[in-house]
């Protein structure tokens, strides 16, 4: 298991997808809302639209 600390930015960000599709078939995408916002939300969600098999939303 992975976990992430801080919200990974730009190369480092593109760096832990890389890895996420060269070791997983299968792979949790968490966006916490509570970390701040992310202004290219929609455009990183669209980029895994056609591999998404759920996407929820929800609160503790």
């Amino acid at each position: 298991m992975l976990s992430v600390e801080r919200n990974p930015k730009n190369r480092v960000y593109q760096e832990l997808i890389d890895l996420c599709f060269e070791v997983c078939d299968e792979f949790h995408l968490v966006i916490r809302t509570d970390m701040g916002a992310i202004k290219d939300l929609e455009e990183i969600i669209n980029m895994f639209k056609a591999s998404l098999k759920e996407m929820r939303s929800e609160s503790t």
